[in-house]
């Protein structure tokens, strides 16, 4: 029963975030909204929607460890597993200058959660002082991408333009956003729930189950995805 619910809430978190993207994007393109900055936001970021929801999941439920966990464990899969993986498949040429502002801020994001860390916590002022970070990242990196067709305005561009441009009726593209938002809901309370389980019957820590199964359970859908691309 609990690898059912670990596997039953994967299943739902890969899902939901696949049809979350894809809804908002189409509503993003059927508004008007610039391509750079669905790329940028929503594409970024809407992928990241199942270890939000997750880690919120964790904490609402009291397990900040699994929490923490999967924060640090995700960034730690994105870049040594599934880029690691892609390599393997297929050598990754990139253009430096597109990733140098981008590169920056993500060393400025892990440098600010390992401060957190050996401080002994987020609080409520450091989750602001974090967003207001990710608010800035936004801002510059549109208003710089906007004004300059760079190697990293094209990065954020092709981004968007992965997304199939298949036409959808605003009634489908509103379905399949509540739909993902509801499946990554219901995917990470299933997936916390048999993870605390687990955690609990094997008699490790929850901060271990977070790193892990949890971390790399919710990077799977970049992992698929940066493969398919490779």
């Amino acid at each position: 029963m609990t690898l059912l619910l670990v596997l039953g809430g994967l299943v739902l978190l890969g899902l939901g975030g696949e049809f979350l993207v894809r809804g908002t994007v189409g509503l993003a393109r059927r508004f008007g909204v610039s391509p750079l900055l669905a790329g940028l936001v929503i594409v970024g970021f809407g992928t990241s929607a199942p270890e939000l929801v997750t880690s919120l999941q964790a904490a609402l439920s009291g397990s900040p460890d699994i929490s923490v966990g999967n924060v640090v464990g995700s960034n730690i899969a994105n870049v040594l597993l599934i880029l690691g993986i892609s390599a393997i498949i297929i050598p990754l040429p990139i253009k430096p200058p597109a990733f140098y502002r981008d590169g920056f801020a993500m060393s400025m994001g892990a440098l600010a959660a390992l401060a957190g860390v050996l401080l002994g916590g987020f609080d409520r002022l450091s989750g602001i002082l974090l967003g207001m970070m990710l608010l800035s990242y936004i801002i510059v990196a549109y208003l710089t991408d906007r004004d300059k067709n760079d190697d990293e305005a094209e990065r954020h561009l092709h981004a968007e333009a992965q997304k199939p441009k298949t036409k959808r009726s605003l009634a489908l593209l509103l379905l399949m956003t509540a739909g993902g938002i509801a499946a990554v809901i219901f995917g990470a309370q299933y997936l916390i729930e048999g993870a605390v389980t687990l955690a609990r019957g094997m008699g490790i820590s929850e901060a271990v189950i977070g790193l892990t199964v949890v971390a790399v359970g919710t990077s799977l859908p970049e992992l698929v995805a940066c493969t398919a691309a490779a």
